[in-house]
């Protein structure tokens, strides 16, 4: 079928167009803001397969309805329509990642004054003393915005059958004791992440099937005495639609789960599990069960290559508020404006924050540069390598250098004048740095002179591949070689050293620990100058190291505790010289 006929389908009046006048309507429609499509019962759609290999289809060709349903969804097609879809997660979740809808669905839940209005007419005079047993069960009560919920709730703690005036089922009535036993089912099942339940699942739970078929088949609605109202629908919750088993396994938690086994060790969380019960935290707003979820995370939190969207950022910055983390990992995931700023008011609660290539702006780096600025405790690493920050990003880094101890900036396209910008942080530094890296970026002669004059403020300071040619070389030699301590390290590896920078290097080869100059041009004139001092370790890999170079190593290799010289080309006899007087990798 054609694209148009797939959108007219499910209409009660057939539609007849022409080629002509389909292709404008599409023409139209394709780049029309005010369009909104809404999909109900995505959880009920039944897809053939979840290829991601399936090829986007032309706007005015045909296709089958999987397809046009998939990239719909994806956003490849209709990208400017506004889209609404609502779904039971276990379908979301078992859809490929490129199907998946690219934007969040906002789910409308009870407010305040619908929920007090509900439960009088459930409870009558009995509400507001239930209502205090509801509320002293936090994380049920974050759920009782959706009124299957907060009805299924009132009526387990009422323990009448009130419930059954609301719930239409023929079956259920009389089934109280049953509870128990689905919400034992739904927090197993929940642990195990199984969303699709098969009749051999309550059949083990105990759950009679009379029972199963009426949880099947309750709706909400008008019964007996009970005149339920047209409900206010105003809390905006970001959040997919909660279903039963998500609820039931809440319910089991906090009401029916004996102590012993709540307080029992649970397995290691999965990354999906973390962002799950991080929506959920955030989603409740409330203090008690974030600090209850964060008390769950791991020390560890990696969430690197895409695996977030960016409301999880939020979510996850929620709970991290709550608790210290030793590391949390974001690389490769887009971290949005508003991303950025929950980041930042978690900031002082993480040790190690990596965000290299998640596309981050001139005005979140601000946000998070603000907060890290302002930190009592500095963080132990900052990494934003791989975004493109530019010399604006480096002068907000001089803000907040001061509390950071490791700071990435690895193809950051820092030039010189981003250099200088940064060494004003740098200079002012009251305890040194302990890693700097500028890899990747052009920052050239005119940089290397400026780092030079702060390097008494950086213990390890990487400029790999960064244009600095033989003079640049010579200007942070110099500076360094006035140190009253060493440097940990200092990586020149792929810039023109050459051997007039070798040169250079050799006086100051005694105040660094490690020199790390891979793929520099050295030859053996350069190698001799650098060796003639005693050095923890160096790397001279894919130099112009030849067989006079190797004499010349010999003779001084008794000065170097490592020697890395990967990728040259030595004898037998000569490596063999090399490795009973150094630990030499080749």
């Amino acid at each position: 079928m054609t694209f148009l006929q797939f959108l007219l389908s499910t209409m009660s009046i057939e539609q007849n167009y022409t080629m002509k006048e389909e292709k404008s309507i599409l023409n139209a429609i394709c780049n029309d803001r005010s369009v909104l499509l809404i999909i109900d019962g995505w959880n009920e759609a039944v897809f053939q397969s979840i290829c991601t290999e399936t090829a986007e289809p032309k706007l005015h060709s045909e296709s089958n309805p999987e397809n046009y349903l998939k990239h719909l969804v994806g956003g490849n097609l209709l990208p400017y329509a506004r889209k609404i879809i609502t779904s039971r997660p276990a379908q979301l979740y078992r859809l490929h990642v490129s199907y998946r809808p690219r934007f969040i669905v906002q789910v409308l839940g009870l407010n305040s004054k619908s929920k007090d209005e509900l439960g009088r007419q459930i409870c009558k005079d009995k509400y507001d003393f239930i209502q205090q047993k509801l509320v002293q069960n936090s994380n049920v009560f974050s759920l009782c915005n959706v009124p299957s919920n907060f009805i299924m709730s009132l009526n387990y703690l009422m323990n009448d059958e009130t419930y059954y005036q609301c719930i239409m089922t023929n079956n259920l009535k009389g089934q109280e004791s049953e509870l128990n036993k689905l919400a034992k089912m739904a927090w197993d099942q929940f642990q195990n992440m199984e969303f699709v339940f098969m009749v051999q699942a309550f059949e083990n739970a105990g759950v009679r099937k009379v029972t199963s078929d009426a949880l099947k088949n309750a709706t909400i609605a008008k019964h007996g005495i009970s005149n339920i109202k047209i409900l206010d629908i105003d809390e905006v919750r970001c959040f997919f639609h909660l279903n039963w088993q998500e609820f039931l396994a809440a319910f089991y938690m906090m009401m029916i789960m004996p102590l012993d086994e709540f307080e029992k060790p649970k397995r290691s969380i999965s990354k999906e599990e973390i962002k799950q019960i991080c929506r959920w935290a955030y989603e409740s707003n409330d203090p008690e069960i974030a600090s209850c979820v964060a008390s769950q995370l791991p020390d560890e939190l990696h969430f690197g290559k895409r695996s977030l969207l960016p409301v999880d950022v939020q979510n996850l910055s929620f709970v991290i508020q709550h608790r210290a983390t030793q590391r949390l990992d974001l690389s490769y995931n887009k971290i949005d404006v508003l991303g950025s700023a929950s980041l930042a008011c978690c900031v002082q609660n993480i040790e190690e924050l990596d965000l290299e290539g998640c596309k981050i702006g001139i005005e979140s780096l601000k946000t998070i540069c603000d907060n890290v600025g302002n930190l009592i405790k500095p963080l132990k690493k900052l990494d934003l390598s791989c975004n493109n920050i530019g010399n604006t990003g480096a002068l907000l880094f001089a803000g907040c250098v001061h509390n950071t101890e490791i700071l990435l900036l690895k193809g950051c396209k820092i030039e010189s004048g981003g250099v200088e910008n940064l060494c004003n942080g740098v200079k002012q530094l009251k305890t040194p740095l302990k890693c700097l890296d500028l890899s990747r970026s052009e920052i050239g002669n005119a940089g290397a002179d400026l780092l030079a004059l702060h390097v008494q403020n950086i213990e390890m300071l990487i400029l790999e591949r960064c244009k600095i040619e033989s003079d640049g070389v010579e200007t942070l030699s110099n500076r360094v070689e006035m140190l009253d301590m060493p440097m940990k390290r200092l990586d020149l590896s792929d810039n023109k050293v050459g051997n007039q920078g070798a040169d250079s290097l050799g006086r100051c080869i005694r105040k660094t620990e490690e020199l790390l100059l891979r793929g520099c041009d050295i030859g053996n004139k350069g190698i001799e100058q650098i060796c003639n001092g005693v050095i923890q370790h160096l790397n001279l890999s894919d130099n112009w190291l030849l067989h006079d170079t190797a004499v010349s190593l010999a003779r001084c290799v008794h000065n170097i505790i490592d020697l890395e010289i990967v990728s040259n080309t030595f004898s037998a006899n000569e490596t063999n010289f090399f490795t009973s007087r150094a630990r030499v990798v080749f």
